[in-house]
């Protein structure tokens, strides 16, 4: 470092003694400083292996000694010391002061660990540990039953291996494992670039084939062969290495589906063999009574196995089994049907998706409720069932299982979907699944929000209790969306229920009066969906006079529904695929109300600012920009913008023009998860709110892997 001086007065430093480092040349070449805590120590330990007390005098002593050595290696040496010599200093340092039993001791201990460190390379001493049956060596490794005469074998070319291994690793490696000051685990693998404990990849193998004992292994056509072929995996694995693996049962799951579609031709066949017609339900029960048997046995097949199998190296497999319920990928790895039922018939009220692209579902419930009726919504994830030729008839076969099942009318059903378009609904598995939706049924909303989820990360749900002319009633709904979320109605699915009693008009005139200043407020990419829909059921059983008119009970009526899908509003622009931030941008001061919502949907649909919020870049301008070119009839001169988060909330813009602020502030502020964008555009009273999220990096990822 340089030198500075102040008028002419040099600093202390300049005329300070120059200190001498004293280093340290280890065993295995490494220089470091010299440290007197190591000799300490050393001593230390050979009066405990005497039982020799150690007080206050023999305390200072043995520092003596160390500050001794130390100032001796100044003197004596240029440059590093050697260990071997700075033991010699402290072996005569305790000579001097007639310490003779502890200098043999430190001498003997010094020997000791020279011997040691001789022993690990010597192949010779590595065999008779073996023959000897060294606990350390025989049982370094749990998995290996040293009982076992090929286990013996190995571990004798283990031996030898490893005793190579420590002459050619690092002297730096070798002398830390001989002092204990690391431990190389399986060191008889070093020489022959093994690896241990691997994390399968059985997806791909399963998937895409893979090659067993030179023999090509193809794609299991069921669950059974699946799972003899993850145990052969697993054998070959084991057979070739030490340590455990790990394999995933999620990746197992999708051959339950290829063993249900086998299974149903047969079924099928052996039924038109001996011409009997079950029926659909029916023949749908005896199919999944078999995918259930092929499972308990595929599963216990690896049980079996697994538990069973010795390799040839004396090794029982080391397996860990993860079965990651968030990993499901495909629709029979995850929950993906719900059902929502009245017990009686209940009043209805849908929007839809503007979309000119509608998904079969969509024209069914359509359908079904134009007398303002329904009794329950029955929804799949996965599949959207759009621009399939025969969706429609998938939708309302949907819709006839369940009436069956239920014992109402199928024109009494909505029906929806969400997922994947374009590809065709395997209508199997849904009609598996409805006897088991009807079984669970029961006061609660939780699996149905977590069934109707597809990229969502969380699911959404809320309910509320409101008074109408002195009567207690409740509203609850679930929702899902995550991505093609874009202001132009729905834009997601909504299912709202309630036990007030209110006429279908009046429920179709308060939602659709919401949805306009609620669920045609969100934007998270720009996209608006094929399927969308919100519905409302409200089947009476609170009791209350019915709503069949405006007035006060239908505007309390009103406030219980502004809040449910205020809520899920925000829900789901916090859920925007890959979103970090939820953005609420406030508009006041507007002439009008069109304008006030011109403005605000045209701010939460910028790329620019997504980007920027993402990001916690104060980039206020992007906000002006965006009112700009929104199409809005505004005085570009009269703007103020604020940005607002628990953090605080700072001006960024007055009048159209920047003002001075903390950028260090700003940023803390859009650092925050839920971020205010204010805007007040001082031409008027109307007001006006849109929800959207940052643009993020996953928003690519997921949307670029979508399908797959």
């Amino acid at each position: 470092m340089e030198t500075q001086t102040l008028e002419g007065v040099a600093t202390e430093t300049e005329n300070a003694p120059e200190m001498v480092k004293v280093l340290v040349e280890k065993r295995d070449g490494r220089v470091v400083d010299f440290d007197p805590i190591n000799i300490i120590s050393a001593v230390k330990s050979a009066f405990a292996d005497l039982d020799k007390k150690i007080g206050p005098q023999e305390e200072r002593l043995i520092r003596d000694i160390a500050n001794q050595v130390e100032a001796e290696i100044k003197d004596r040496y240029n440059g590093p010391a050697k260990i071997e010599d700075i033991q010699n200093l402290v072996e005569h340092g305790l000579i001097e002061d007639h310490l003779y039993d502890v200098a043999r001791t430190y001498t003997n201990y010094r020997l000791n660990k020279d011997i040691e460190r001789a022993k690990a390379t010597d192949i010779n001493e590595a065999v008779r540990r073996l023959v000897d049956r060294d606990e350390a060596l025989v049982r370094e490794n749990a998995n290996k039953d040293s009982n076992v005469y090929s286990t013996q074998r190995d571990l004798l070319a283990g031996a030898v291996s490893k005793a190579s291994a420590f002459s050619m690793l690092p002297d730096a490696v070798s002398n830390a494992h001989m002092k204990g000051d690391i431990h190389f685990h399986d060191a008889d693998y070093f020489a022959q670039h093994m690896h241990n404990c691997d994390l399968v990849n059985l997806e791909d193998m399963l998937e895409n084939g893979t090659v067993i004992t030179g023999t090509l292994i193809e794609r299991p056509h069921s669950f059974s062969t699946a799972c003899n072929i993850a145990t052969q995996i697993i054998a070959q694995v084991a057979s070739n290495q030490y340590g455990g693996q790990s394999i995933s049962l999620t990746h197992l799951a999708p051959f339950v589906q290829v063993s249900r579609e086998r299974i149903r031709r047969e079924v099928e066949a052996e039924m038109q063999a001996i011409d009997a017609h079950p029926g659909e339900e029916k023949l749908a029960e005896l199919v999944e009574n078999r995918v259930r048997e092929e499972i308990r046995r595929g599963v216990q097949t690896i049980q079996y196995q697994v538990v069973t199998l010795l390799t040839t190296n004396g090794q029982a497999p080391f397996i860990t089994v993860f079965m990651y319920l968030n990993e499901a990928r495909s629709e029979q790895e995850k929950r993906d049907l719900a059902l929502i039922y009245s017990e009686k018939v209940a009043n209805a009220a849908a929007v839809y998706t503007t979309n000119l692209v509608k998904g079969a579902p969509l024209i069914v419930t359509k359908n079904h409720i134009a007398d303002g009726k329904a009794q329950a919504v029955i929804c799949n994830s996965g599949n959207a069932n759009t621009c399939n030729a025969n969706g429609v008839e998938i939708a309302e076969r949907t819709s006839d299982l369940l009436a069956s099942v239920l014992g109402i009318k199928p024109a009494d059903i909505v029906v929806a979907s969400t997922g994947v378009i374009g590809q065709p609904l395997n209508i199997t598995p849904i009609a598996s699944g409805i006897p088991a939706l009807k079984a669970g049924l029961g006061d609660h909303s939780d699996q149905a929000a977590e069934a109707i989820m597809t990229t969502d990360t969380i699911p959404k749900e809320i309910a509320v209790s409101f008074e109408i002319g002195g009567v207690e009633c409740k509203m609850g709904g679930i929702a899902k969306g995550s991505g093609m979320i874009h202001p132009n109605m729905a834009t997601m699915l909504v299912f709202i229920t309630t036990d007030c009693a209110i006429s279908s008009e009046m429920l179709q005139k308060a939602l659709s009066s919401d949805i306009a200043e609620t669920f045609n407020m969100i934007s998270i990419d720009g996209d608006t969906s094929t399927n969308d829909m919100v519905t409302v059921l409200a089947n009476g059983l609170a009791g209350n006079k019915e709503i069949n008119k405006e007035g006060d009970d239908f505007n309390e009526f009103m406030k219980a529904l502004n809040t449910i899908t205020v809520w899920l509003c925000r829900r789901i622009a916090a859920d925007g695929e890959g979103a970090t931030k939820l953005l609420e941008c406030k508009v006041s001061g507007a002439k009008d109300k069109d304008t006030a919502k011109t403005v605000a949907k045209s701010v939460v649909c910028s790329s620019l600012t997504k980007a920027a919020m993402f990001g916690s870049d104060v980039n206020w301008g992007r906000v002006l920009c965006a009112i700009g070119y929104s199409g809005a009839d505004v005085d570009v001169n009269k703007i103020d913008v604020w940005f607002k988060s628990d953090k605080g909330s700072i001006l960024v813009c007055e009048n159209g023009a920047g003002v001075d602020f903390s950028e260090e502030k700003a940023k803390e502020i859009l650092s925050e998860n839920e971020i205010d964008i204010l805007i007040d555009l001082k031409s008027g009273d109307a007001s006006s709110t849109a929800w959207g999220c940052d643009l993020t990096y996953d928003y690519v990822k997921i949307n670029g892997d979508y399908r797959t």
